[in-house]
């Protein structure tokens, strides 16, 4: 489970419920969810504050807010509703503690650091045929163009195993070294 962002069967199965209770709180009940694209995201964060304060004006028992799709017979108990909502106020509260420590990236923030990583290291591959271009033009020899070739495939792959995804992106977006 992606610890910033969630589908409706992550966060279900978080909280102990089906996708569809998910969605009909998403449509009916107010849980936060962005839209991307064909799908809903839910961020975490506030999703679990959310049910916290949804489950918590009730104990999680009354009809209006009961979090669980059972039959009454199977109604969770007082118990274990306080149980599973001093669960997720842990949950929560360790995950607020990771942020602060750097320990939770954003997903935007990755993907940021690997569209860079990208963009650099198609510019190295791409740059490659002008540089060798310039040391082969004229060399008829077969084993100086093996050579060549060589050094500058191992080069380029020494180079591409040190990008630097984090400084990449910093770099692309201005706040870099």
């Amino acid at each position: 489970m992606n610890p910033s962002a969630m589908s409706a069967v992550e966060f279900g199965k978080f909280v102990g419920v089906s996708e569809k209770t998910v969605r009909n709180w998403m449509n009916n009940n107010g849980l936060p969810f962005t839209d991307a694209g064909r799908s809903r995201v839910i961020d975490s964060v506030a999703a679990i504050k959310w049910y916290v304060s949804y489950c918590g004006g009730s104990g999680g028992n009354s009809v209006k807010n009961h979090p669980l799709e059972s039959q009454p017979e199977d109604a969770e108990s007082y118990e274990d509703a306080l149980a599973r909502k001093t669960r997720a106020e842990a949950d929560l509260k360790e995950l607020q503690l990771a942020e602060r420590r750097g320990a939770v990236a954003s997903i935007e923030d990755v993907e940021k650091a690997v569209s860079a990583a990208n963009i650099a290291t198609r510019t190295q591959i791409e740059a490659l045929p002008s540089k060798l271009a310039t040391q082969l033009v004229g060399v008829e020899d077969r084993n100086t163009v093996q050579r060549v070739l060589q050094r500058e495939m191992t080069q380029l792959l020494t180079n591409l195993a040190t990008i630097d995804a984090v400084r990449e992106s910093a770099r692309a977006s201005g706040d870099g070294e």
